[in-house]
């Protein structure tokens, strides 16, 4: 079991948020808009420090992992794959 989860950005942060872990990204991530958990490090002179600062952190509280999922859900809209992938015009 990980203490901390660092990642660049990816799912790998939001499964460590909902296992309850802290987390340490390394660029402007969606996933720092929960407030708290999650950490930012965007220059990495100071890494010893955000990581020393993001094993004090507490996890993501569950209620603030949901609200920020609907607020996602909310926002999001379909959107047919085949158009991202084929050349259309």
């Amino acid at each position: 079991m990980a203490w901390l989860t660092a990642v660049i950005m990816g799912t790998a942060a939001w499964e460590a948020m909902m296992l309850g872990r802290p987390v340490l990204v390394f660029v402007d991530f969606p996933s720092a808009g929960v407030g708290r958990g999650v950490l930012q490090c965007g220059d990495l002179s100071s890494l010893p420090a955000a990581v020393s600062d993001a094993l004090a952190m507490s996890a993501v509280p569950e209620e603030l992992l949901e609200l920020f999922i609907a607020a996602i859900l909310a926002e999001s809209f379909e959107f047919p794959t085949h158009l991202f992938w084929c050349n259309v015009t």
